[in-house]
C-alpha cells in the first residue's frame, strides 16, 4: 500500500477508535441516553455519518444495549422512545398506570 494511503487508513482507524471511546465514556457518565443526546455527549461536530454506524456496531457487539418502549404523552399522543445504555446499567421500563 502506498505510504500516503497507509497514513489515511491509520488516521481513519484512530478516529473510529476515538469515537467508540467517546460513546462508551458518555454512557458511563450519563447512563441512559437517546441517540440525539449521545450526539451531544460526544460532540455535535462529530458527523452523524461517522458515529451512528459505530454506535450500531457497539450494539451488535453487545457493548451497548437498546431499550425501546412506548408511552402516551400528557396530551395522550403515543410516543416511542429508544434508550441506549451499557449492559451493567439495566433500564427498567415501568408499567403504565391505567
Amino acid at each position: 500500500m502506498p505510504e500516503h494511503l497507509e497514513s489515511v487508513m491509520e488516521g481513519a482507524s484512530s478516529t473510529i477508535d476515538q469515537t467508540r471511546d467517546k460513546i462508551l465514556h458518555t454512557l458511563t457518565i450519563f447512563p441512559f441516553l437517546s441517540r440525539s443526546m449521545i450526539h451531544v455527549g460526544i460532540g455535535t461536530s462529530t458527523p452523524t455519518t461517522l458515529w451512528k454506524p459505530i454506535l450500531d456496531q457497539l450494539v451488535a457487539e453487545g457493548k451497548v444495549q437498546v431499550t425501546k418502549f412506548q408511552r402516551n404523552s400528557p396530551l395522550d399522543r403515543s410516543q416511542s422512545y429508544t434508550i441506549y445504555h451499557l449492559p451493567e446499567n439495566e433500564y427498567k421500563v415501568e408499567p403504565t398506570a391505567e
